[in-house]
């Protein structure tokens, strides 16, 4: 589900299926909210945050594990 370049980036050091599981990335839990720019948008979740873009073959993961960082840009565990 990772759009390619995030997983390009997640693999910089192995591959997705080695990388990923060490990332320890949290549960998602209950959809907080739903926010959606053009081509684009964000999950809320509980403990996370997805951010995703629409593709040929429909919408990819962009950034995951994402935490806000108050007026600064999200910090994400995946991408971003």
């Amino acid at each position: 589900m990772l759009s390619p370049h995030t997983r390009e980036e997640a693999a910089a050091e192995s591959n997705c299926e080695d990388e990923l599981p060490l990332l320890d990335l949290p549960a998602d839990g209950a959809v907080l909210r739903t926010e959606s720019y053009g081509r684009n948008a964000m999950v809320v979740f509980e403990d996370d945050t997805l951010f995703l873009s629409v593709s040929g073959t429909g919408w990819q993961v962009t950034g995951a594990g994402c935490l806000q960082r108050g007026e600064s840009p999200y910090d994400c565990e995946v991408g971003g």
